[in-house]
């Protein structure tokens, strides 16, 4: 409760900077934050609501809890956290771990309608509460009595399933499917590669890595689209006179964007806008409380970084798209 306050008191903020500027009033907001956050062919800005932005965040940790096995955080997470069992079998309400770890506990009942499980060792693979059948995650179906009936312990893997299981007469229906599907996988053979773990994209198929973006639109509420999105840049004009009343911003922003005029580099200016909002945003906090000032030649400094930070992670996730924007950047400094 107190998290989702604090998220809300943030946003009041940003909305009023975003319409009063500096002075913070929050009388002056000409659109509700929630239209703000719309992507842009919806009639918004294309923001984020931080509270979306915070849930993709909790299931792409999720993510790697579940497919970065080698990563020694969550390495560690298993030995100490997970222990024996699954990730999704750990008690919600266990002590063991963080607030964030319970936060991403929380989470699972959304990231199961995202994760599935390619087998191929099965060794990784929880049988009764991943989702590597298409049946769906068979302890929903059958519920703690089917380890019984079946004999299947509830920590087995699958490889434990398919090395050890003899069939048997089943009069339950569900059971006789569960019991198929191991047929199956015994009929085809384990091999002794990793299982491949698989996040669902907005097309409804699923990959092999997590994509931001997509995850965020199959969970946000899609609003229909707008004949008129393209005057987000009327707005965006007006946000950059706010920047320039603010002598200090405006310093900051023209020095960063320098020269970004071309069409190939739109998205520099774009990033850098962002960047610097959020840059005097932070500023304006911390001379508040501790009524220290950073030099402008530091910020310019950490702002340039995150910039090319920007950048080469853009230029390794889309494999080239970006190749010119380190160039051009560093033309202009």
């Amino acid at each position: 409760m107190i998290f989702v306050q604090c998220i809300k008191e943030i946003h009041s903020i940003c909305s009023a900077f975003l319409w009063s500027g500096p002075t913070l009033s929050t009388r002056k907001a000409k659109i509700a934050w929630a239209d703000v956050c719309k992507p842009r062919d919806e009639g918004g800005l294309g923001l984020r609501n931080l509270l979306e932005a915070n849930r993709v965040a909790c299931l792409k940790l999720i993510w790697r809890v579940l497919s970065a096995r080698s990563s020694l955080w969550v390495k560690w997470i298993w030995k100490y956290l997970i222990r024996k069992g699954s990730f999704w079998s750990v008690n919600e309400r266990s002590t063991l771990g963080s607030w964030m770890w319970r936060k991403l506990l929380k989470m699972r009942a959304v990231a199961v309608q995202f994760f599935k499980v390619e087998i191929n060792s099965g060794s990784t693979t929880s049988f009764w509460f991943d989702r590597w059948s298409p049946l769906g995650v068979l302890i929903d179906f059958t519920g703690g009595r089917g380890c019984v009936e079946l004999g299947i312990p509830i920590n087995a893997t699958v490889e434990r399933v398919i090395q050890t299981y003899r069939r048997r007469r089943r009069r339950v229906p569900i059971l006789q499917q569960i019991e198929q599907e191991i047929m199956a996988l015994q009929e085809r053979s384990l091999n002794q590669l990793d299982d491949v773990c698989l996040w669902k994209r907005e097309s409804g198929d699923y990959a092999s890595e997590f994509s931001t973006s997509q995850t965020w639109n199959l969970l946000r509420e899609k609003k229909q689209k707008v004949p008129w999105s393209k005057g987000w840049l009327l707005v965006i004009g007006y946000l950059s006179g706010i920047l320039k009343q603010c002598l200090f911003a405006g310093y900051v922003m023209q020095i960063l964007t320098n020269g970004l005029h071309e069409r190939v580099v739109t998205f520099l200016w774009r990033y850098c806008f962002q960047s610097v909002l959020h840059a005097i945003w932070t500023e304006r906090n911390t001379r508040r409380v501790e009524d220290k000032a950073l030099p402008t030649s530091c910020l310019m400094i950490k702002l340039d970084k995150q910039v090319r930070n920007r950048i080469t992670s853009l230029r390794r996730k889309n494999r080239g798209k970006y190749e010119k924007a380190m160039e051009e950047w560093f033309k202009r400094r």
